[in-house]
């Protein structure tokens, strides 16, 4: 029976995080704007969604990637290797934001201001290593600039009016939901322990 449930979570995990997947490839054709896209935000989401099957959240990001050059185009090309590698991180930073909302915090006032600061750094944090990244794989493997440090700083230059539009993107698609996520986890365990003080 137990190996039965652990086949079950773990078929209910693979399905789930496919769902993800196919979510972020439909969504990289929603919005005109370059990099207005909520895939770096659903992948550190990824964690949260999948609540016990959550360790298959570390797949998201290849399965975006995959499905994004089977069904998509132009080809990522030499950019599909950074992206897994950004969005990985991504699935990481989820998973601290995960531990920071779950843990048991005390019964004060202030016990929910440690997992919202760290829902709003792990947003900013996800954006940031996304722009840091992208922009290095993008001076590194075109011919678009020089290969010095001076042909680096002009990529990410370049690369900023981008770096505006992941961080929009992620504070709507992620940001907001954590926010709203790890308030309703802190009003339902004070009423938890207001339940259990009567």
């Amino acid at each position: 029976m137990a190996r039965k449930n652990h086949f079950q979570l773990g078929l209910w995990g693979f399905l789930a995080v496919g769902a993800v997947a196919a979510l972020a490839v439909a969504s990289r054709t929603w919005f005109d704007t370059p990099n207005f896209k909520p895939v770096g935000a659903l992948c550190l989401l990824t964690p949260i969604l999948l609540a016990h099957a959550c360790r298959w959240a570390w797949l998201a990001p290849l399965l975006i990637v995959l499905g994004s050059e089977v069904l998509l185009s132009p080809s990522a090309g030499f950019l599909a290797l950074p992206l897994i590698i950004s969005w990985t991180i991504n699935v990481w930073i989820g998973f601290a934001v995960r531990r920071a909302m779950f843990d048991r915090p005390g019964n004060s006032g202030s016990a929910w201001m440690k997992p919202m600061a760290t829902g709003i750094l792990a947003t900013g944090a996800a954006s940031c290593q996304f722009y840091l990244i992208t922009n290095f794989a993008v001076w590194l493997g075109s011919s678009w600039y020089a290969r010095d440090a001076f042909g680096l700083l002009e990529c990410y230059a370049a690369g900023l009016p981008f770096f505006r539009w992941t961080l929009q993107a992620d504070l709507l698609f992620a940001g907001l939901p954590l926010m709203v996520c790890i308030g309703a986890t802190y009003w339902a365990r004070q009423r938890s322990v207001s339940r259990t003080a009567v």
